[in-house]
């Protein structure tokens, strides 16, 4: 999960949206997901939920240092996911630490965009933003989403 800003060059060639090429079946909507492993993460396991239902895995590590979920979910008036797992990432003294991720939001407006999934505050919270605009959460953060779909 990248920390700020992103290349947007390459982030363009390399995740050229399949979402807005393809249309969405009728009732649903496409959009998908990306994530990009930070300088300072070992690896990194987040489950994407939408509206309580899963709609993938976005997994990180050396080998794998980019992810993509292309999702189709039915459509609503907003989109509340849920960014759930951990994440490890190296310290500045040269340890590993792990944090869970554990947080949400609502959307609007997904049909054909492409979000990327970012951490904020030394790795302690996340969310999505807009690809053509990283430097603002698209929506609210809500920490503890995991916990409430599972309550």
């Amino acid at each position: 999960m990248r920390v700020g800003r992103v290349w947007l060059g390459a982030a363009l060639l390399l995740f050229a949206s399949p979402a807005a090429a393809e249309p969405a079946k009728a009732g649903m909507v496409r959009f998908s997901i990306i994530d990009r492993l930070d300088p300072h993460e070992v690896e990194e396991i987040t489950n994407v939920f939408v509206n309580g239902q899963p709609v993938g895995s976005l997994r990180l590590d050396a080998r794998h240092p980019t992810a993509r979920i292309d999702a189709a979910v039915p459509e609503a008036e907003s989109y509340v996911f849920a960014l759930c797992g951990q994440i490890s990432v190296h310290t500045p003294d040269g340890a590993t630490e792990m944090h869970r991720i554990d947080d949400g939001g609502t959307l609007a407006d997904v049909e054909g965009r492409v979000f990327e999934a970012l951490a904020a505050d030394g790795f302690n919270r996340f969310f999505l933003a807009d690809s053509a605009d990283v430097t603002e959460p698209a929506a609210p953060t809500r920490p503890g989403a995991c916990s409430a779909l599972v309550s």
